[in-house]
């Protein structure tokens, strides 16, 4: 998942905290490196546990048919590397996909004129830091171009952003653009994302777009509005078919209109249903993470308000992550509240019995988890913040079986000496077998670079 974190309300700046942990800022003058904030803090454990990835390519014939590629990785072991070495610095908000034979990268660098603009690139999956598809400016809209996703559905690619204007109040709108998974534009430009009420266009501000996948070859998206009629953000879906058309009208799927629905998150079922999840906050009520479905023919969201993922758990930065071929293996995880600690909560949304896994660290504050599906079962990796607003960075794969979600094996420590993890949200995404890349922004302020590390989880 991408972090959000400019708004032209103040509404969603809830606490300072949370904002620096599940976000960071655009304005990239505020992150040290070299500081070393030195608090009697140790560096977290587990870097001597790190697994790195080694893969000889002779992978399972039928793991060769899903990837449709074998992948080789040339080389013994995979440490840290940087993934656009040659590209403008200022890299932040990265996102992956992966299609079965490269790995879509979206993310962020400034323009001359010192706003964002969306860039991706299709790299190889073997840690060869080579492009599949050289990097290449997705938006022809030139505001503030920030906090991009990406999706991959079938032979078609996905890219979803905010652009914020700089007006004084409706600033904010989603963009979009489809291609094709070989690199070729499937539209000439990028389109605003024209969000309709009763087939009424509303002319209200939105940002914080994600999106997903989805079983019909089109894709699904959500993010954060604010209507006219209600004091607080309200999650939105929106579908687009497989021809990049917008399919209908926005579906609310719980209308709070006094509760902020901030944060949210999607994954597509393969039955066409949709798991939607956001940061639930208000003022008279604690700060939780809420979960609702959507069925495939839903034309608007569940009358009820959507419940606690976990029930009277406080939480925020939640993923979501689903099979598109087994409806069982859907996930969601979030980061517990806050405070002097927090850990990662990870349990299957699709097992209303399912045990719920704690990871990171006890007595730290670990948070803004990533989720990916593997072959037999998936791996996330998180922040774990080691002093000020320097993170390390973890990841620990999961198994299912007759006892549900559990840890397979330890989890480890993925950035090593080099540097620390800025506030901006993290990526990873499957590569083959037991194999995932994860990717984080590093560096002193504002010269920061996507970082990466090939893991066996």
């Amino acid at each position: 998942m991408s972090c959000k974190i400019k708004s032209a309300f103040s509404v969603v700046l809830v606490l300072i905290m949370a904002l620096m942990f599940a976000c960071g800022s655009d304005d990239a003058d505020t992150y040290d490196d070299d500081d070393d904030n030195s608090d009697g803090d140790e560096q977290s454990d587990g870097d001597s546990d790190t697994e790195l990835a080694v893969i000889d390519g002779d992978l399972e014939p039928e793991l060769e048919a899903e990837l449709e590629v074998e992948i080789v990785f040339d080389q013994d072991e995979y440490s840290v590397f940087e993934l656009l070495p040659d590209e403008p610095s200022t890299q932040i908000h990265a996102s992956l996909a992966s299609d079965g034979e490269g790995i879509w990268l979206v993310y962020n660098i400034p323009d001359a004129n010192k706003t964002f603009d969306v860039y991706a690139a299709r790299l190889k999956a073997d840690a060869s830091g080579e492009y599949l598809v050289e990097p290449f400016k997705v938006n022809t809209t030139d505001f503030n171009e920030i906090d991009p996703d990406v999706a991959v559905s079938g032979d078609k690619v996905l890219f979803v952003w905010q652009s914020d204007n700089s007006g004084s109040a409706r600033n904010l709108d989603v963009f979009y653009r489809v291609y094709g998974t070989d690199g070729s534009e499937l539209m000439d430009s990028d389109r605003h994302m024209d969000l309709k009420r009763d087939g009424q266009l509303g002319d209200f501000n939105a940002w914080m777009a994600q999106a997903s996948a989805q079983s019909d070859g089109g894709f699904a998206v959500i993010g954060s509005w604010a209507p006219d009629d209600v004091s607080a953000w309200q999650a939105f879906v929106q579908k687009i078919d497989s021809e990049g058309e917008l399919a209908g009208d926005v579906i609310e799927s719980s209308f709070q209109p006094d509760t902020s629905q901030v944060y949210a998150d999607i994954a597509g079922t393969v039955s066409g249903g949709l798991h939607l999840a956001w940061a639930r906050n208000s003022v008279e009520l604690d700060d939780r993470v809420a979960y609702t479905f959507l069925e495939q023919d839903a034309i608007e969201g569940d009358p009820n308000p959507a419940g606690d993922a976990i029930e009277g758990m406080d939480g925020s930065g939640s993923a979501l992550i689903a099979d598109l071929q087994d409806e069982s293996r859907s996930y969601l995880a979030f980061n517990t509240a806050i405070s002097s600690s927090s850990n990662i909560m990870l349990f299957n949304i699709a097992d209303e019995d399912s045990p719920q896994l704690r990871l990171g660290s006890l007595g730290k504050v670990n948070h803004t988890p990533a989720l990916s599906l593997g072959v037999s079962g998936g791996g996330v990796a998180w922040y774990q913040v080691h002093s000020g607003i320097k993170n390390n960075v973890f990841a620990q794969g999961f198994v299912e079986g007759e006892n549900g979600v559990t840890g397979n094996g330890v989890s480890v420590q993925v950035n090593d000496e080099s540097g620390y993890g800025a506030p901006y949200a993290l990526a990873n995404t499957h590569v083959a077998e037991d194999y995932y890349l994860v990717v984080w922004s590093q560096g002193i302020s504002p010269d920061f670079k996507l970082f990466g590390r090939f893991v066996k989880l």
